[in-house]
């Protein structure tokens, strides 16, 4: 019954998004994709959207999240001989998709953790 209710908040197509990350670029493109299309993002109950995922999810006209379920954010890095460093570059492509969606403050999210 969630899925219908849920779509039935949105008058245009609704995205479910479910992954633990994966690639920026892809996430930053598929998010300008839904935002073009004004298309709502949603994250089905109990599950994660987190990294490139979470980007996509900002993108949605309408966004919704389920109390059961978990956005995460974190800074963009890239691993280089099996060691993560943060990606300057990387932040600012972040930084410049976040303006484009007219969210310029979110590069003030910081990850925070779980409890």
């Amino acid at each position: 019954m969630w899925p219908r209710n849920l779509a039935a908040a949105s008058s245009k197509a609704l995205v479910f998004l479910n992954s633990e990350g994966g690639d920026l670029k892809a996430g930053i493109e598929i998010g300008r994709a839904i935002r073009l299309r004004g298309f709502a993002t949603a994250t089905p109950p109990g599950t994660l959207c987190a990294s490139a995922c979470a980007l996509t999810w900002l993108a949605g006209s309408q966004r919704f999240l389920q109390p059961e379920s978990n956005i995460g954010f974190h800074a963009a890095y890239r691993v280089v001989d099996g060691k993560a460093s943060e990606s300057g570059v990387a932040n600012a492509l972040v930084g410049a998709y976040l303006n484009q969606l007219g969210l310029p403050d979110y590069h003030r999210l910081r990850d925070v953790g779980t409890t």
